[in-house]
């Protein structure tokens, strides 16, 4: 049976695989590094739990997830598992729960937050420092609806983590991922309309845009990435690249784990998949040994915001 979120016990509560991911791969973490111990999230229950794919540097198409080490382990439990369906002992009902656990669809996030929750109340509690009390009170309304607070009744799932709403794109279905919305800086659309092409990304902006890429160049402490196919603008067909600097990498809270993909990446010789988002492509004129000619340039700004996906497991 799989879960979506696991009781931990050396943080004393509940937390998503996406958490657990960037808790052990983030330098600054208390627990950096450091495979921790999940439980069932049931109180009831506790049974140990398995992590899939959590620390894993390289990622593919497979969603992470937390899973039973065995279904009698929840059979058995002293109390019902609030998180399992009805099960008695007896071996055919046994079998139709297992079947129907491992039916249950993944909830996707209706809302994708490019700024982290901790990062955005930080920010507002400057603002409010150096503000009266009237703006102060405006200030406390505005958070308020920011991170998160559900209208009409509708209950919001949200995430900051750019790799969980990719896992969602990848692992489902065309029809699921144009009948589910998705929310991103207050633009809303369906999940299958959020995703575009990067060769098309003139068709609109604020979208999340992605394409094949082709192996890495690495220049000094620099990465340029080239995606396989150009964008046409005016009838020319322009290259799409980023280019990482080093400032940026050294400044970034997973900046070892980032480095290591980075260096598989120049030498990889699978499909390698690019997403990014919260930025815009920009055509750029360029100027290389006296030849000028145009290019469409992705500066990125937040590490977090761009995701590489390999097509099969990278060998160690």
């Amino acid at each position: 049976m799989k879960f979506e979120k696991a009781y931990c016990e050396e943080i004393n509560r509940c937390i998503d695989p996406y958490e657990a991911r960037d808790l052990y791969f983030s330098n600054d973490s208390n627990y950096y590094m450091r495979k921790l111990t999940f439980l069932c999230p049931s109180e009831h229950c506790r049974v140990p739990l398995l992590q899939v794919a959590i620390y894993r540097k390289e990622k593919t198409k497979a969603k992470i997830h937390f899973r039973t080490k065995s279904l009698t382990n929840h059979i058995f439990s002293p109390k019902k598992c609030d998180y399992y369906y009805d099960v008695d002992q007896d071996f055919t009902n046994e079998v139709n729960a297992k079947k129907s656990n491992h039916k249950k669809k993944s909830v996707l996030p209706s809302e994708f937050l490019l700024i982290k929750p901790t990062q955005l109340m930080k920010s507002l509690r400057s603002v409010e420092n150096t503000m009266n009390t009237n703006n102060n009170t405006i200030n406390k309304v505005t958070r308020s609806k920011s991170i998160g607070s559900t209208t009409k009744g509708v209950s919001n799932v949200k995430t900051h983590y750019f790799e969980h709403i990719i896992d969602c794109y990848e692992n489902n279905d065309p029809n699921t991922l144009k009948t589910q919305t998705l929310t991103i800086n207050g633009k809303e659309k369906s999940y299958y309309s959020f995703f575009k092409k990067c060769e098309y990304f003139s068709d609109e902006e604020g979208l999340i845009y992605w394409g094949e890429v082709t192996k890495l160049k690495k220049y000094g402490k620099n990465y340029r990435i080239r995606f396989k196919k150009k964008a046409w603008i005016n009838e020319k067909g322009l290259e799409i690249t980023i280019y990482l600097n080093s400032d940026l990498i050294q400044s970034y809270n997973k900046k070892n784990q980032l480095l290591e993909v980075l260096e598989k990446l120049t030498t990889f010789n699978g499909e390698i998949r690019c997403y990014f988002v919260g930025v815009y492509p920009n055509i750029k004129k360029i100027s290389d040994k006296g030849n000028d000619f145009e290019a469409v340039s992705v500066k990125i700004e937040n590490l977090d915001h761009l995701v590489f996906r390999f097509d099969s497991v990278v060998e160690e």
